[in-house]
Protein backbone atom coordinates (compact mmCIF):
# COMPACT_ATOMS: atom_id res chain seq x y z
CA UNK A 1 0.00 0.00 0.00
CA UNK A 2 3.04 2.29 0.12
CA UNK A 3 3.80 1.80 -3.59
CA UNK A 4 2.15 2.89 -6.81
CA UNK A 5 0.25 0.26 -8.78
CA UNK A 6 2.80 0.06 -11.66
CA UNK A 7 5.60 -0.57 -9.16
CA UNK A 8 3.65 -3.38 -7.51
CA UNK A 9 2.82 -5.04 -10.83
CA UNK A 10 6.37 -4.82 -12.16
CA UNK A 11 7.71 -6.41 -8.97
CA UNK A 12 5.92 -9.65 -9.98
CA UNK A 13 7.37 -9.73 -13.50
CA UNK A 14 9.66 -12.64 -12.57
CA UNK A 15 6.61 -14.91 -12.20
CA UNK A 16 5.03 -14.05 -15.53
CA UNK A 17 2.96 -10.99 -14.59
CA UNK A 18 2.90 -8.37 -17.34
CA UNK A 19 2.60 -4.61 -16.89
CA UNK A 20 0.61 -2.91 -19.64
CA UNK A 21 0.77 0.86 -19.85
CA UNK A 22 -2.67 2.20 -20.72
CA UNK A 23 -3.38 4.63 -23.52
CA UNK A 24 -5.47 7.78 -23.21
CA UNK A 25 -9.14 6.90 -23.77
CA UNK A 26 -11.05 8.22 -26.80
CA UNK A 27 -13.73 10.83 -26.13
CA UNK A 28 -16.67 8.41 -26.15
CA UNK A 29 -15.00 5.98 -23.71
CA UNK A 30 -14.89 6.12 -19.92
CA UNK A 31 -11.29 5.70 -18.79
CA UNK A 32 -11.96 2.57 -16.71
CA UNK A 33 -13.84 0.86 -19.56
CA UNK A 34 -11.09 1.64 -22.06
CA UNK A 35 -8.46 0.31 -19.65
CA UNK A 36 -10.48 -2.90 -19.33
CA UNK A 37 -10.71 -3.18 -23.12
CA UNK A 38 -6.94 -2.82 -23.50
CA UNK A 39 -6.39 -5.55 -20.91
CA UNK A 40 -8.84 -7.86 -22.69
CA UNK A 41 -6.99 -7.35 -25.98
CA UNK A 42 -3.69 -8.23 -24.30
CA UNK A 43 -5.04 -11.29 -22.44
CA UNK A 44 -4.84 -14.79 -23.88
CA UNK A 45 -6.66 -16.82 -21.21
CA UNK A 46 -10.11 -18.40 -21.24
CA UNK A 47 -11.19 -16.61 -18.03
CA UNK A 48 -11.01 -12.92 -17.19
CA UNK A 49 -11.22 -11.47 -13.68
CA UNK A 50 -12.08 -7.82 -12.97
CA UNK A 51 -11.96 -6.19 -9.56
CA UNK A 52 -11.73 -2.85 -7.80
CA UNK A 53 -8.56 -1.45 -6.22
CA UNK A 54 -10.08 -1.87 -2.76
CA UNK A 55 -10.52 -5.64 -3.22
CA UNK A 56 -8.36 -8.01 -1.20
CA UNK A 57 -7.80 -11.70 -1.92
CA UNK A 58 -6.66 -14.65 0.14
CA UNK A 59 -4.02 -16.99 -1.26
CA UNK A 60 -6.59 -19.50 -2.54
CA UNK A 61 -9.26 -17.03 -3.68
CA UNK A 62 -8.67 -17.27 -7.43
CA UNK A 63 -8.52 -21.06 -7.40
CA UNK A 64 -11.80 -21.23 -5.44
CA UNK A 65 -13.53 -18.77 -7.82
CA UNK A 66 -12.50 -20.70 -10.92
CA UNK A 67 -13.62 -23.99 -9.36
CA UNK A 68 -16.96 -22.44 -8.42
CA UNK A 69 -17.53 -21.13 -11.94
CA UNK A 70 -16.95 -24.59 -13.35
CA UNK A 71 -19.02 -26.39 -10.71
CA UNK A 72 -22.03 -24.14 -11.33
CA UNK A 73 -21.54 -24.28 -15.11
CA UNK A 74 -21.82 -20.52 -15.41
CA UNK A 75 -20.20 -18.10 -17.82
CA UNK A 76 -20.06 -15.23 -15.33
CA UNK A 77 -20.13 -14.93 -11.55
CA UNK A 78 -20.01 -11.88 -9.28
CA UNK A 79 -19.37 -11.74 -5.54
CA UNK A 80 -20.57 -9.75 -2.57
CA UNK A 81 -17.47 -9.47 -0.37
CA UNK A 82 -16.99 -9.23 3.35
CA UNK A 83 -16.37 -5.54 4.03
CA UNK A 84 -13.69 -4.35 6.42
CA UNK A 85 -14.88 -1.85 9.01
CA UNK A 86 -13.49 1.65 8.37
CA UNK A 87 -10.69 2.55 10.78
CA UNK A 88 -12.82 5.06 12.70
CA UNK A 89 -16.30 3.64 13.26
CA UNK A 90 -19.12 5.96 12.26
CA UNK A 91 -22.90 5.33 12.02
CA UNK A 92 -22.59 6.06 8.30
CA UNK A 93 -20.67 2.78 8.06
CA UNK A 94 -24.05 1.09 8.53
CA UNK A 95 -25.77 3.38 6.04
CA UNK A 96 -23.88 3.96 2.78
CA UNK A 97 -22.50 0.53 1.85
CA UNK A 98 -25.42 -1.52 3.26
CA UNK A 99 -27.87 0.72 1.39
CA UNK A 100 -25.96 0.05 -1.84
CA UNK A 101 -26.07 -3.70 -1.23
CA UNK A 102 -29.77 -3.51 -0.27
CA UNK A 103 -30.59 -2.32 -3.80
CA UNK A 104 -28.96 -5.47 -5.16
CA UNK A 105 -30.30 -7.95 -2.59
CA UNK A 106 -33.77 -6.76 -1.56
CA UNK A 107 -35.45 -6.48 -4.95
CA UNK A 108 -36.67 -9.33 -7.21
CA UNK A 109 -34.26 -8.26 -9.93
CA UNK A 110 -34.35 -11.51 -11.85
CA UNK A 111 -38.03 -10.96 -12.63
CA UNK A 112 -37.00 -7.85 -14.56
CA UNK A 113 -33.94 -9.55 -16.10
CA UNK A 114 -31.65 -7.23 -14.16
CA UNK A 115 -29.71 -9.58 -11.88
CA UNK A 116 -27.79 -8.29 -8.86
CA UNK A 117 -24.13 -7.60 -9.54
CA UNK A 118 -21.24 -5.68 -7.97
CA UNK A 119 -18.09 -4.25 -9.52
CA UNK A 120 -16.03 -5.43 -6.53
CA UNK A 121 -15.07 -8.69 -8.21
CA UNK A 122 -16.49 -10.55 -11.19
CA UNK A 123 -15.23 -13.46 -13.25
CA UNK A 124 -16.32 -14.06 -16.85
CA UNK A 125 -15.30 -16.33 -19.70
CA UNK A 126 -13.52 -14.66 -22.59
CA UNK A 127 -16.03 -16.28 -24.95
CA UNK A 128 -19.01 -14.74 -23.12
CA UNK A 129 -17.37 -11.32 -23.04
CA UNK A 130 -16.72 -11.47 -26.76
CA UNK A 131 -20.24 -12.74 -27.50
CA UNK A 132 -21.70 -9.77 -25.58
CA UNK A 133 -19.74 -7.33 -27.73
CA UNK A 134 -16.84 -6.64 -25.39
CA UNK A 135 -16.38 -3.32 -23.67
CA UNK A 136 -16.96 -1.50 -26.95
CA UNK A 137 -20.65 -2.37 -26.50
CA UNK A 138 -20.76 -0.49 -23.21
CA UNK A 139 -17.96 2.04 -23.63
CA UNK A 140 -19.72 4.88 -21.79
CA UNK A 141 -21.50 2.83 -19.11
CA UNK A 142 -20.68 3.42 -15.44
CA UNK A 143 -21.78 -0.14 -14.53
CA UNK A 144 -20.32 -2.36 -17.25
CA UNK A 145 -20.71 -5.46 -15.10
CA UNK A 146 -24.51 -5.01 -15.14
CA UNK A 147 -24.53 -5.18 -18.93
CA UNK A 148 -22.57 -8.44 -19.03
CA UNK A 149 -24.61 -9.99 -16.20
CA UNK A 150 -27.85 -9.30 -18.10
CA UNK A 151 -26.38 -10.77 -21.25
CA UNK A 152 -25.14 -13.92 -19.49
CA UNK A 153 -28.37 -14.56 -17.59
CA UNK A 154 -30.35 -14.23 -20.81
CA UNK A 155 -28.49 -17.18 -22.32
CA UNK A 156 -29.23 -20.42 -20.46
CA UNK A 157 -29.01 -18.73 -17.05
CA UNK A 158 -25.27 -18.32 -17.36
CA UNK A 159 -24.78 -15.95 -14.41
CA UNK A 160 -24.74 -16.22 -10.60
CA UNK A 161 -24.41 -13.66 -7.80
CA UNK A 162 -22.66 -15.23 -4.82
CA UNK A 163 -21.67 -14.43 -1.27
CA UNK A 164 -18.00 -14.66 -0.44
CA UNK A 165 -17.29 -17.20 2.31
CA UNK A 166 -14.13 -18.42 4.01
CA UNK A 167 -13.23 -20.53 0.98
CA UNK A 168 -13.49 -17.56 -1.40
CA UNK A 169 -11.85 -15.18 1.09
CA UNK A 170 -12.85 -11.99 -0.69
CA UNK A 171 -12.60 -8.72 1.25
CA UNK A 172 -13.40 -5.10 0.42
CA UNK A 173 -11.77 -2.22 2.29
CA UNK A 174 -13.31 1.19 1.61
CA UNK A 175 -13.20 4.33 3.68
CA UNK A 176 -16.42 6.27 4.24
CA UNK A 177 -15.27 8.90 1.74
CA UNK A 178 -14.72 6.21 -0.90
CA UNK A 179 -18.10 4.62 -0.15
CA UNK A 180 -19.82 7.97 -0.61
CA UNK A 181 -17.90 8.75 -3.82
CA UNK A 182 -18.88 5.38 -5.28
CA UNK A 183 -22.55 5.96 -4.40
CA UNK A 184 -22.53 9.37 -6.09
CA UNK A 185 -20.86 7.88 -9.17
CA UNK A 186 -23.28 4.97 -9.69
CA UNK A 187 -26.68 5.94 -8.25
CA UNK A 188 -27.95 8.24 -11.01
CA UNK A 189 -26.61 6.14 -13.93
CA UNK A 190 -28.30 3.09 -12.38
CA UNK A 191 -31.60 4.88 -13.03
CA UNK A 192 -30.59 5.56 -16.63
CA UNK A 193 -30.02 9.23 -15.79
CA UNK A 194 -33.76 9.94 -15.79
CA UNK A 195 -34.94 12.60 -13.27
CA UNK A 196 -38.49 11.21 -13.23
CA UNK A 197 -37.17 7.87 -11.98
CA UNK A 198 -35.21 9.69 -9.27
CA UNK A 199 -38.43 11.36 -8.09
CA UNK A 200 -40.36 8.06 -8.21
CA UNK A 201 -37.73 6.01 -6.38
CA UNK A 202 -37.30 8.72 -3.74
CA UNK A 203 -41.06 8.82 -3.15
CA UNK A 204 -41.33 5.03 -2.90
CA UNK A 205 -38.40 4.88 -0.47
CA UNK A 206 -40.03 7.47 1.76
CA UNK A 207 -43.44 5.74 1.67
CA UNK A 208 -42.28 2.17 2.31
CA UNK A 209 -39.18 2.70 4.47
CA UNK A 210 -39.86 5.88 6.42
CA UNK A 211 -43.66 5.87 6.25
CA UNK A 212 -44.29 2.90 8.62
CA UNK A 213 -42.37 4.57 11.45
CA UNK A 214 -44.22 7.86 10.88
CA UNK A 215 -47.58 6.03 10.99
CA UNK A 216 -46.46 4.17 14.12
CA UNK A 217 -45.80 7.48 15.85
CA UNK A 218 -49.18 8.82 14.71
CA UNK A 219 -50.90 5.67 15.93
CA UNK A 220 -49.28 5.93 19.37
CA UNK A 221 -50.14 9.64 19.71
CA UNK A 222 -53.73 9.18 18.48
CA UNK A 223 -54.24 5.96 20.44
CA UNK A 224 -55.25 3.84 17.42
CA UNK A 225 -54.47 0.16 18.19
CA UNK A 226 -55.08 -1.05 14.61
CA UNK A 227 -52.69 1.55 13.17
CA UNK A 228 -50.09 0.72 15.82
CA UNK A 229 -50.35 -2.98 14.97
CA UNK A 230 -50.09 -2.64 11.19
CA UNK A 231 -47.40 0.07 11.13
CA UNK A 232 -45.50 -1.63 13.96
CA UNK A 233 -45.35 -4.90 12.02
CA UNK A 234 -44.22 -3.08 8.86
CA UNK A 235 -41.56 -1.21 10.86
CA UNK A 236 -40.19 -4.41 12.39
CA UNK A 237 -40.07 -6.24 9.03
CA UNK A 238 -38.33 -3.45 7.11
CA UNK A 239 -35.90 -2.66 9.95
CA UNK A 240 -35.03 -6.35 10.33
CA UNK A 241 -34.43 -6.70 6.59
CA UNK A 242 -32.07 -3.74 6.56
CA UNK A 243 -30.27 -5.10 9.64
CA UNK A 244 -29.74 -8.42 7.83
CA UNK A 245 -28.20 -6.62 4.84
CA UNK A 246 -25.95 -4.57 7.15
CA UNK A 247 -24.85 -7.76 8.92
CA UNK A 248 -24.12 -9.40 5.55
CA UNK A 249 -22.09 -6.37 4.47
CA UNK A 250 -19.62 -6.70 7.35
CA UNK A 251 -20.43 -10.28 8.45
CA UNK A 252 -20.99 -8.69 11.85
CA UNK A 253 -24.18 -7.70 13.68
CA UNK A 254 -24.45 -4.23 15.20
CA UNK A 255 -27.54 -3.44 17.27
CA UNK A 256 -27.47 0.10 15.84
CA UNK A 257 -28.51 -1.27 12.44
CA UNK A 258 -31.97 -2.16 13.80
CA UNK A 259 -33.08 1.46 14.10
CA UNK A 260 -31.00 3.14 11.39
CA UNK A 261 -33.34 2.30 8.49
CA UNK A 262 -35.29 5.62 8.36
CA UNK A 263 -32.05 7.60 8.48
CA UNK A 264 -30.46 5.28 5.89
CA UNK A 265 -33.45 5.74 3.57
CA UNK A 266 -33.39 9.54 3.88
CA UNK A 267 -29.62 9.61 3.42
CA UNK A 268 -29.89 7.41 0.33
CA UNK A 269 -32.60 9.67 -1.12
CA UNK A 270 -30.28 12.62 -0.53
CA UNK A 271 -27.33 10.81 -2.18
CA UNK A 272 -29.49 9.89 -5.17
CA UNK A 273 -30.58 13.48 -5.71
CA UNK A 274 -27.04 14.74 -5.13
CA UNK A 275 -25.78 12.24 -7.73
CA UNK A 276 -28.39 13.55 -10.19
CA UNK A 277 -27.39 17.16 -9.50
CA UNK A 278 -23.69 16.42 -10.02
CA UNK A 279 -24.33 14.59 -13.30
CA UNK A 280 -26.75 17.16 -14.69
CA UNK A 281 -25.21 20.45 -13.57
CA UNK A 282 -21.64 19.86 -12.40
CA UNK A 283 -18.99 17.16 -12.71
CA UNK A 284 -18.51 13.71 -11.25
CA UNK A 285 -14.79 13.27 -10.65
CA UNK A 286 -13.68 9.65 -10.39
CA UNK A 287 -10.00 8.72 -10.08
CA UNK A 288 -9.04 12.18 -11.26
CA UNK A 289 -11.30 12.20 -14.33
CA UNK A 290 -14.72 13.63 -15.03
CA UNK A 291 -17.03 10.70 -15.89
CA UNK A 292 -19.96 12.77 -17.13
CA UNK A 293 -20.84 15.51 -19.55
CA UNK A 294 -23.65 17.56 -17.97
CA UNK A 295 -26.78 17.75 -20.12
CA UNK A 296 -27.83 21.05 -18.58
CA UNK A 297 -25.06 23.63 -18.59
CA UNK A 298 -25.03 27.19 -17.32
CA UNK A 299 -23.31 29.78 -19.46
CA UNK A 300 -22.57 32.78 -17.28
CA UNK A 301 -22.34 35.24 -20.15
CA UNK A 302 -22.90 34.84 -23.86
CA UNK A 303 -19.99 35.83 -26.10
CA UNK A 304 -20.24 39.27 -27.66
Amino acid sequence: QNKHTPEIIKSYAHVGVRFIAGEKPPKHWLAKNYAYQQLVEAANGDLLLFCGVDTRFEVGSLRAMVALLGAKRKRMISFIPKNVWPAAWNPLSLVIQPARYAWELSLPRRLFKRPPVLSTCWLITAEELKHAGGFAATANSVSVESFFARHAIGHDDGYSFLQSDEAIGLLSAKSLAEQRATAVRVRYPQLHRRPELVALIGLLQFIFLVGPMVLLAIGIIAGLPWLIGVSGLATVLTASSFSLVASLTYRDFRFTSLYLLPFAALYDIGLLNYSMWRYEFREVIWKGRNVCIPIMQVIAALPK
